[in-house]
């Protein structure tokens, strides 16, 4: 099966679905500039490295 193919049957999916949940690695984005949230503190401020 072409990509294009598997795209469309993923997008058919997500807009027939009642809800979806994205999950994410840990450090995923931190490259792209999102915080670390392993350097929030118990009072919720974010510490910068």
């Amino acid at each position: 099966m072409d990509t294009a193919k598997q795209v469309t049957i993923a997008a058919d999916w997500i807009r027939e679905a009642d809800g979806i949940l994205i999950t994410a690695g840990a450090g995923m984005g931190v490259d792209s500039g999102l915080p670390d949230f392993a350097a929030i503190t118990d009072s919720g401020r974010l510490i910068r490295r």
